[in-house]
């Protein structure tokens, strides 16, 4: 190949770089899949330790909140599992043993806390559609040199801040794992492009 022929494949290679940047849309989205996955399936935050245990301290549950969750039934019974309070009165909500019980209820694991009990956060924060596994997950494009993964609805938004809050633990920010498979990822994929 002369000088001028390899120049020219070369010229090629920087436009497709500049016009497409496959490399970091390829780095994105593996890091995307990545977190997903250490969030809602393995249930750990950013130090990838467990983000936590379901609680099991009682709580009451309105008929209203209940029905905004799967598989879970409102029976408005009360901690002793009756009804009817000792005066005649009957319970206007439902009693559970903490969120652990909730999820029970539910058929859920129980074992680690992974974020994913209704689908929408994880959804929003994988850029993908309700009910899509982990390694569906994509990030928003904004344009050829920008990917961003995050939530913006006002209620996935308060349940993100609420559980890195309420477990004390970092979980939507990228892990060190996360972030030196996204520049290994990157830089792999320049060389490929530009070899």
């Amino acid at each position: 190949m002369s000088p001028q022929e390899y120049a020219d494949v070369l010229r090629l290679r920087v436009n497709e770089l500049v016009n497409n940047n496959l490399p970091l849309k390829i780095a994105a989205t593996t890091m995307t899949v990545r977190m997903s996955s250490r969030i809602f399936v393995e249930g750990k935050d950013e130090s990838e330790s467990k983000i936590g245990d379901y609680s099991t301290k009682g709580i009451y549950l309105s008929d209203s909140f209940i029905a905004t969750l799967p598989k879970v039934q409102a029976t408005r019974k009360g901690k002793t599992g009756k009804s009817k309070f000792k005066d005649g009165r009957e319970h206007k909500t439902t009693y559970f043993e903490g969120w652990k019980g909730v999820r029970d209820e539910a058929g859920r694991q129980t074992a680690k806390v992974d974020l994913s009990f209704i689908g929408d956060l994880q959804s929003e924060f994988t850029n993908s559609p309700l009910g899509r596994p982990a390694s569906a997950a994509t990030p928003r494009k904004i344009d050829v040199n920008n990917y961003e993964i995050a939530v913006t609805s006002e209620t996935n938004v308060n349940k993100a801040r609420g559980n890195e809050g309420h477990f004390g633990k970092v979980i939507f920010t990228p892990s060190k794992n996360e972030k030196e498979l996204f520049y290994t990822i990157a830089e792999k994929e320049l060389r490929q492009l530009l070899a």
